[in-house]
């Protein structure tokens, strides 16, 4: 009969770095390869698609995003921020949290790792079969570009994001991630500071993404949908609920003095 001690044991091991690393770079190319395809005109299929999303937008009263973007782009240094902001901020803090989760709750990263993969396959694959051009490239909203005009590092701005797929704009790929970091930290821990840091962190890249010109209200939405869809097909058979420190120890200290008592028999 199992004991009460190894029917409450939870699996700790972290998995290895040789197959986790090599397994994120797999996902990132192929996410990256399908959301380059091109299915027909891709520039005029996009702009169709912005103009209808645009309509919708108007009829639902959420077309806020050139009151928004000529606000930003008339505060130059809050722009700079901003734009540095939408460029890496959801890079920054997925890749922090899945550190975190490696180190500190592993039985939750591994769910966090198959959610962030199908996040990204399926944003990929609607960014392929449904291209959207962003508010920026839509000439009758006459939006500012601030990420050009500021020369923002890593982006289309600069040399080095020439490879860019400038036709994603739905689902926004940035609000989904930092969603999910948001929803994982608030399973993670029961930090004030951390859910609040997530929280926030939320918020600030949405009004970031929609005020820089990139990103349509409806966007959002969709990303919404898309971070719901990614966790509930990858969410594991046994509930996961946040374990504390101090009770992953009682655990591991319970199992190892059972393990010790049935050796002494």
């Amino acid at each position: 009969m199992p004991t009460l001690a190894k029917s409450c044991e939870v699996d700790t091991r972290r998995p290895p770095l040789w197959w986790e690393l090599p397994l994120g770079l797999l996902a990132f190319l192929v996410s990256t390869g399908v959301s380059g395809w091109a299915l027909g005109d891709k520039h005029l299929t996009a702009r169709v698609h912005a103009e209808g999303l645009l309509a919708l937008e108007a009829r639902l009263g959420l077309d806020v995003e050139v009151a928004a973007n000529r606000w930003l782009a008339a505060h130059t240094g809050l722009a700079t921020v901003t734009n540095y902001v939408y460029a890496f901020g959801y890079v920054a803090t997925s890749v922090a949290l899945l550190v975190y989760l490696y180190v500190r709750q592993p039985p939750l990263y591994r769910w966090a790792r198959r959610s962030c993969i199908v996040l990204n396959l399926l944003a990929a694959a609607v960014f392929a079969f449904y291209p959207v051009a962003p508010p920026r490239l839509t000439p009758e909203l006459s939006i500012v570009d601030t990420v050009t005009a500021n020369h923002i590092w890593g982006t289309w701005g600069s040399d080095v994001g020439d490879s860019v797929n400038e036709y994603a704009a739905l689902p926004s790929l940035h609000f989904a991630l930092v969603l999910w970091v948001a929803y994982l930290l608030w399973r993670a821990t029961r930090s004030v500071l951390l859910r609040s840091l997530g929280v926030a962190n939320a918020v600030l890249t949405a009004l970031a993404i929609v005020a820089t010109g990139n990103h349509y209200l409806l966007d959002l939405v969709a990303a919404v949908a898309l971070v719901a869809i990614g966790l509930t097909v990858t969410r594991p058979g046994q509930p996961l609920p946040p374990m504390p420190r101090r009770v992953e120890a009682v655990l591991r200290r319970t199992a190892v003095l059972t393990a010790d008592a049935e050796a002494a028999r």
